[in-house]
């Protein structure tokens, strides 16, 4: 539990420094480029995110919970990465011509191009990475992808500032993508094989076919607002939406990457051992709501002067749609590592089913609201949420043998601590006071609504509180 908790922190660490650094890029590019031009890259990402899903092919979960990973495997891993990865490369250029016309938008086509590089280099060092993170060295991660985010940063800024528009953002995720796989090559362990084989392919695309079908249905209904608003409504829809949704996302990139970067892997020493992957899925979720059921309430509450504070007046459309993304982002924590968990136990056909039915519904709410507006879809998506919530628990209780009294605490504990962190915030707003707040006065808001988290998780006897109270001792002892 030692070397999970190490890891966790690692990699807790490494999310918070390349949060940063995007968020930075975020705050300054918001400011150098249009919504327009920032709705014009992303929708060339969008329509990018099935093609990275299938290049993935589902090899990075299989080489995290093979239990017997040998070189073979290793190497086959490597040759279905090389060659889905380069096809796809190819399939992307001839497809950027008819993606530019379907949206009337000629500057897709060396967007799409140039993101299309990506494609090329990733096999180079996509097993490495795997192999690095179920051998939980975040440790090495940490190096390569700080490093390569502050490449990709130094870029984005650099070629928005001279005035290369939208471009700016796809030369700079490409200069992050050649660092990582450059770092991934430079740490890769010790016993890993450079070489592909075809050898041992057609084992993995048996486990691959399943978790290929499960990553496409989530990249659908990722992408579908987008892809809906960029067609129906235009690029500056796609930003606008994007912008709220975005700082939604904030937390997922803050802590739930750090967790699930960890949690395959944890949940796969688990189920390898011999124990209950039930039990570390509450466990984990309890962790998790502890931290991610307060952030939303208080970004709820303070949603006007944390956009015009950031981005600046020409995001205000963006107001209200973030108001209703927290509901969701509330709704989508409350089973977020449940796919993990059923893989990790072996139950992939049933972690298939449940996710067909969650994304098939995201997506029909997603295609019924998006061409009435960026509001009505965040409304959509937050209803939508909440019967996702009931398909997932039924499945993991049926699955994972979870009881409903083990729910029920972990969801109480949340909530009460939810209620109590968001009270100064809360207080504001009675005051008349939120709309007028601006950088000094929501850093205050974060200080008191952090103070009150921690000492709601020692009213609650919430299970995060003792690991702060280790994490404070840690830090004492430290200092003398």
């Amino acid at each position: 539990m030692t070397s999970v908790r190490r890891a966790l922190a690692i990699a807790m660490a490494e999310n918070q420094l390349t949060f940063a650094l995007q968020f930075v890029v975020a705050v300054i590019v918001a400011r150098l480029l249009t919504p327009d031009e920032i709705g014009v890259y992303s929708i060339a990402v969008i329509t990018l995110s099935a093609a990275h899903v299938i290049r993935d092919f589902g090899v990075v979960a299989y080489l995290v919970k093979e239990p017997d990973l040998s070189v073979e495997k290793v190497r086959a891993a490597s040759a279905i990465s090389f060659g889905i990865s380069w096809t796809l490369a190819a399939l992307i250029g001839l497809a950027s011509f008819p993606l530019a016309r379907f949206y009337n938008e000629p500057r897709l086509l060396h967007l799409t191009w140039v993101l299309a590089l990506n494609f090329v280099m990733i096999p180079f060092g996509a097993i490495s990475m795997a192999v690095l993170r179920r051998e939980l060295q975040m440790g090495r991660i940490f190096t390569i992808r700080v490093g390569s985010a502050l490449a990709g940063a130094a870029t984005v800024i650099a070629l928005a500032a001279l005035g290369v528009g939208p471009m700016s953002l796809a030369i700079g995720n490409t200069v992050n993508t050649a660092a990582t796989m450059l770092g991934a090559r430079i740490f890769r362990p010790a016993w890993l094989p450079l070489l592909p084989s075809l050898r041992g392919v057609r084992r993995i695309l048996t486990f691959s076919g399943q978790s290929l079908t499960s990553n496409l249905l989530l990249e659908a209904s990722r992408a579908a607002p987008d892809a809906i608003l960029g067609k129906a409504e235009g690029p500056s829809a796609v930003a606008l939406f994007g912008r709220a949704s975005g700082l939604v996302d904030v937390f997922a990139r803050f802590m739930s990457q750090a967790m699930w970067s960890v949690t395959l892997p944890f949940f796969s020493k688990v189920k390898r051992e011999g124990g209950e992957v039930g039990s570390a899925l509450a466990q984990a979720q309890a962790y998790f709501l502890g931290v991610a059921w307060p952030f939303y309430a208080v970004l709820a509450f303070s949603a006007r002067p944390v956009m015009l504070t950031l981005f600046g007046d020409q995001w205000v459309a963006s107001i209200p749609v973030l108001r209703w993304m927290t509901a969701f982002g509330a709704a989508t924590a409350t089973t977020l590592f449940a796919s993990t968990a059923l893989i990790a136990a072996n139950h992939a056909a049933r972690e298939v089913r449940m996710t067909a039915k969650v994304h098939v519904l995201r997506i029909g709410i997603v295609a019924s609201t998006a061409p009435l507006g960026i509001v009505p879809l965040a409304m959509g998506l937050s209803a939508a949420s909440i019967v996702e919530i009931v398909i997932v628990v039924l499945e993991i209780r049926r699955t994972l043998d979870i009881g409903v009294r083990a729910l029920a605490r972990i969801y109480a504990q949340a909530a009460f601590l939810t209620v109590w962190s968001a009270l100064p915030a809360f207080l504001v707003v009675l005051a008349q006071r939120m709309d007028a707040l601006r950088l000094p006065g929501l850093l205050a808001l974060v200080a008191a609504s952090a103070v009150a988290w921690v000492s709601g998780l020692f009213l609650v006897r919430h299970p995060l509180g003792p690991e702060v109270a280790n994490l404070a001792r840690r830090l004492g002892a430290r200092r003398r």
